[in-house]
């Protein structure tokens, strides 16, 4: 039993003597600190990564120093209601709440909400459309064939929240006159703005097409005179 017993120690050690020797046993002396997951700074990647090779289970948790002093207590408690967002680490929570819990207690993960609503996979999103042309402008200001098409765009990049903007193709700013009179006679817009004249409100009708807007009545806004 004493023989089997030795027998298995000095294997062990063999093993473990094996290891370290190839692990780096040299490393520069350029001083760019990292934390472990021991919570032992070394003084570069290359320090860590051959204790890391000594002991597998050691990671390494950010860089810089490692903090001696308490970190600040992160919250413990959200509301549950389910307004979920995604996050930079693809994964989805319940609300903005929760994201912030995780990004407090794991500040090396750097996480931030990538787009509202759940994260939803690429390959979830459909890959073809028909080729009717039935164009569609979309709130990037791209012109899309049909909404089949404007829909995987939007799929495919969930950030952009994408929607139609206005149906046909998108008007090209440079089609839009830039140049009024200065003559004051002011009109009332749809959109509740007062504009100089009735060219001021044609220019930002003509950037605008989604507003679709129009003369409420003449003079400022608030003080109705003629209606048109």
């Amino acid at each position: 039993m004493m023989l089997s017993l030795l027998t298995w120690i000095t294997t062990l050690l063999v093993v473990v003597a094996s290891t370290a020797a190839r692990c780096p046993s040299i490393c520069p002396l350029n001083y760019k600190p990292v934390c472990g997951s021991d919570l032992k700074t070394y003084g570069n990647s290359c320090q860590l990564n051959a204790a890391i090779c000594r002991n597998p289970s050691l990671k390494k948790l950010y860089d810089g120093p490692c903090i001696d002093k308490p970190q600040p207590q992160c919250p413990s408690i959200c509301p549950l209601d389910y307004n979920p967002v995604c996050g930079t680490d693809g994964k989805t929570y319940s609300n903005l709440c929760a994201l912030r819990i995780e990004a407090c207690n794991n500040p090396h993960l750097n996480l931030r909400v990538d787009y509202q609503g759940e994260c939803r996979p690429k390959n979830q999103c459909r890959n073809g459309c028909t080729l009717q042309y039935d164009p569609k402008c979309g709130t990037d200001g791209k012109t899309y064939s049909n909404l089949c098409d404007l829909e995987v765009a939007a799929c495919n990049n969930p950030q952009l929240n994408l929607k139609v903007a206005y149906k046909g193709e998108c008007k090209q700013q440079n089609q839009c006159p830039t140049i009024c009179t200065q003559q004051y006679d002011p009109v009332c817009g749809t959109d509740g703005k007062t504009y100089g004249n009735s060219c001021e409100l044609g220019v930002a009708a003509c950037n605008n097409p989604q507003l679709n807007l129009k003369i409420a009545y003449k003079g400022a806004c608030n003080f109705p005179q003629q209606q048109t």
